[in-house]
């Protein structure tokens, strides 16, 4: 029997018990016989898995009910507990109360999971229903409304936010206290949505339990804090989640970051906090990711840490500073020219941030040419870094941004 089912099968045959005439020894014995074996097959599976140095299968854990199966009625309520003289099954019960402490620490361990290893879950999760989705309502909308105002771009976001509330995202999440939910302000909500859009019941409550998982950044931007939601996530979306329900996060988190760059278009400021490592939305399988991946790998170079003139430009820098510069509105140019003119690309770059004070004041362009032996002419080299770099359109954007990624 495969490994998912023996929890379920149990369960099955002690409801089964329930039907049969106990009070007989011959079908007493057969039934806790069948019972006690698959007792032995479930804490077996259970503790293999506990055995792990980490939940490395969202699938074989997750399709158990742990709300119902970590309480010990949920077992014992079987008839199978309850004939004379109860002593009889008293080795049986103990041996499901074994496997519930055992579920009850399984639960723990999927609840406390690295939250890195449910990122990495998740975005396989998304990766498969990325090909799945219609057209996005956001998609259409913009087409609709060419030069959108910053209150427009506002509503929008209250709009597929609220979408994704109602399509039962957060369903599962635990049920947040009086005060949490007397703190949501549905009025502000309805503002926000399409004019006679109804609004679910209790979808106060829901609304609660998000604020757990967000934040604003300053005026406009409604930010999701991933790193708080992943474990949610990861206990709940294979486990629970309809097929609809994924394909309607995925869209949330593409409409939600589509919103966020066109705000960053009024307002090139708000740029700086788009799309941090723990954006869900991933630059893997766009044009943008070579030069991404080159970028943030040549600023973690020995040579880099020899020549930077402060340790706070380190690696986690050179991840968040390359992410952003790929998704700011030079991105896209540094994508088309990566192919033809990589290196050049990357001698601009150093001369940038040369400008931007990154390097320590008295390394010359020649000296950082050398070192870096990026390509076999350092004279060459070096003029990218001078010249070259002062005619970029992106020298500006990286003395304003360069230590906004700086933690």
């Amino acid at each position: 029997m495969k490994r998912n089912k023996i929890l379920q099968h149990l369960a099955s045959v002690l409801d089964n018990c329930n039907l049969q005439d106990l009070k007989c020894d011959r079908v007493y014995l057969y039934c806790s016989m069948c019972v006690n074996e698959l007792a032995d097959d479930a804490i077996g599976m259970v503790q293999r898995l506990l055995d792990k140095p980490e939940i490395r299968s969202c699938r074989i854990p997750l399709v158990i009910d742990f709300e119902k199966m970590t309480a010990p009625d949920y077992w014992l309520k079987s008839k199978l507990f309850c004939v004379d003289p109860v002593s009889r099954s008293e080795p049986l019960k103990q041996k499901i109360l074994q496997l519930v402490d055992m579920l009850s620490a399984l639960q723990i361990k999927i609840l406390q999971v690295d939250v890195d290893y449910a990122e990495k879950v998740f975005k396989r999760m998304k990766a498969r229903v990325e090909g799945s989705t219609n057209s996005l309502k956001y998609v259409i909308w913009r087409a609709c409304h060419r030069n959108p105002t910053m209150k427009q771009l506002e509503h929008q976001q209250i709009q597929v936010t609220a979408e994704m509330l109602m399509a039962g995202i957060l369903t599962y999440d635990e049920t947040p206290a009086g005060d949490d939910v007397a703190e949501v302000k549905l009025e502000l909500v309805r503002n926000g949505l399409e004019h006679g859009q109804e609004l679910p019941a209790d979808f106060d409550v829901e609304c609660a339990k998000l604020r757990r998982y967000s934040y604003w950044q300053g005026e406009h931007l409604f930010m999701i804090d991933y790193q708080g939601i992943y474990g949610y996530l990861f206990s709940h979306c294979f486990e629970k989640f309809t097929k609809e329900q994924r394909i309607a996060l995925y869209e949330y988190d593409v409409q939600l970051r589509m919103i966020h760059e066109d705000m960053a278009r009024l307002k090139p400021e708000l740029s700086k906090y788009l799309y941090s490592s723990n954006c869900m939305a991933s630059l893997e399988n766009t044009k943008l990711f070579a030069p991404y991946f080159h970028i943030k790998e040549m600023l973690k170079s020995e040579w880099f840490r020899n020549l930077r003139v402060d340790t706070k430009y380190n690696e986690k820098w050179a991840d968040a500073f390359a992410e952003a510069l790929m998704r700011s509105e030079f991105g896209q140019q540094i994508a088309d020219d990566w192919k033809e003119k990589s290196d050049k690309i990357k001698g601009y770059l150093i001369g940038c941030l040369k400008e931007a004070g990154v390097f320590k004041a008295n390394v010359s362009n020649e000296s950082i040419a050398r070192d870096a032996a990026i390509i076999g002419k350092t004279r060459t080299f070096a003029k990218w870094i001078g010249k070259g770099a002062r005619e970029q359109p992106y020298i500006e954007w990286i003395k304003n941004h360069v230590n906004d990624y700086c933690k």
